[in-house]
């Protein structure tokens, strides 16, 4: 019997307006339905500032500044939080000294920690032994971020060279910029002055670095940073009036000579007060998590553990996350959906829905071949790994279409080649119509 078959593509496309800028509400619930954790030390009550997460061990990091002392959180076996402990007892507690304001990592699985002393000075310490200080290097970074009348640097983390490259971020120079020093990234450090985020590439080998200069951010305050290696987000912690957490990308504009940092949205606190530290959870299981300090310690709330911190994922209301336009585009300006950036016919809306790359014309979800096997027909597809897709298929190209498969998951990411035996798809029709559908 002669047959013949076709090939389409499943195309969806939405229509999306762009917003007004403006401070939008906390994302999450109110500070009084929160978890306190303020409880797990006497020192957690008074002079509490900067946090962040490991990722990898699922640990919060938090500071205090007076006196300069820093701790790792972790949860026991029933999930309560407490003091992480060693084997043999010893707490995870180190009284470094120093104003300490800030704290980060650049490698989650190495014990060493770097804090922010806001006298100008980012100090390198190796917690492998529990309780014991052990400074392994510093960097005086007073000529650019100086401490002047109690205001001075605060904010401290690492951002990889990765997300720097895929942002397109740039130094003051206008130069693009990643690591040249050995970190694999830079060192973000923000200041109480201006709310200015400044940028160095510290030397892993001494107590040198190269400043990559400053931008300006939507305050003129900052005490925290923490950057979302999942998505690609800075997020800026400014404790100024009624407490606002500014959400930006690593790219910048520049105006009067000023660079300055792509605001992506902001919103306000969860309360007024002196909420100096801030760190973000992006662990896939824990993603509604985000902790708050307080150094004034109000309604006993040194630290806080947010439980349902949902930030939008889309600012720009494109329907496209923000974490995949700036994955491939490097930012969220670049398109709202509907364009084809890489001109394969395929709108960027369409390949978010595939999970193919909208960058490269080869990378679209469409069938190879349609192959006749006995009574059957064998569908080869390529598609974008990551999603589930359906093989669909008609008689009448006027007519519906109907599932002729099962969802079928394509497992891994990227690019990705499928098949499907459609069982007795070469008997009973004089023509029969194929295309592959992304599912939900």
């Amino acid at each position: 019997m002669n047959r013949r078959f076709a090939a389409l593509l499943w195309v969806v496309t939405i229509l999306a307006s762009k917003p007004v800028l403006a401070v939008s509400p906390w994302p999450a619930e109110t500070s009084g339905a929160a978890l306190k954790l303020t409880a797990l030390d006497a020192e957690f009550t008074s002079d509490m500032s900067g946090a962040y997460w490991n990722a990898t061990s699922n640990t919060f990091w938090v500071c205090c500044n007076n006196p300069g002392t820093f701790w790792a959180l972790r949860q026991d076996a029933a999930g309560n939080w407490q003091i992480a402990t060693n084997a043999s007892g010893t707490q995870a507690r180190w009284a470094a000294g120093g104003d300490l304001e800030g704290i980060c990592q650049a490698n989650d699985s190495s014990p060493t920690v770097y804090l922010m002393d806001e006298d100008g000075w980012i100090r390198q310490y190796d917690t492998a032994i529990y309780g014991v200080v052990n400074q392994t290097r510093s960097w005086d970074i007073r000529t650019y971020c100086p401490e002047v009348n109690g205001a001075g640097p605060e904010a401290i983390t690492f951002v990889p060279d990765d997300w720097l490259r895929r942002e397109g971020f740039r130094d003051n120079s206008g130069a693009l910029r990643n690591s040249s020093n050995g970190m694999g990234g830079l060192m973000f450090v923000g200041s109480q002055i201006g709310g200015y985020v400044h940028v160095f590439d510290l030397n892993t080998n001494a107590n040198t670095f190269t400043y990559c200069g400053s931008n300006q951010t939507a305050r003129a305050e900052t005490a925290d940073l923490a950057f979302d290696h999942v998505t690609g987000k800075l997020y800026i912690w400014h404790n100024t009036g009624a407490n606002y957490l500014e959400v930006a990308e690593l790219n910048s504009t520049t105006n009067g000579g000023i660079r300055r940092l792509r605001t992506l949205i902001e919103y306000t606190g969860p309360r007024t007060g002196n909420l100096e530290g801030f760190a973000l959870v992006s662990t896939p299981e824990t993603n509604d998590w985000c902790m708050v300090t307080d150094d004034s310690n109000a309604n006993g709330e040194g630290v806080v553990l947010y439980r349902q911190f949902r930030p939008n994922e889309d600012t720009d209301n494109d329907g496209l996350p923000d974490d995949w336009e700036l994955r491939y585009f490097g930012s969220t300006a670049i398109t709202d959906g509907h364009a084809d950036f890489d001109g394969d016919g395929k709108s960027d809306f369409d390949e978010f829905r595939a999970g193919t790359d909208p960058t490269n014309a080869l990378s679209l979800l469409r069938i190879r071949s349609l192959t006749p096997d006995g009574t059957n027909v064998l569908i080869n597809w390529q598609t974008g790994g990551g999603r589930t897709n359906i093989v669909q298929s008609t008689s009448n190209l006027t007519g519906a279409f109907s599932d002729r498969s099962p969802p079928i998951i394509i497992p891994g990411s990227g690019d990705a080649l499928a098949s499907y035996l459609d069982y007795g798809g070469g008997t009973n029709s004089k023509a029969r119509f194929y295309r592959v559908r992304t599912a939900p």
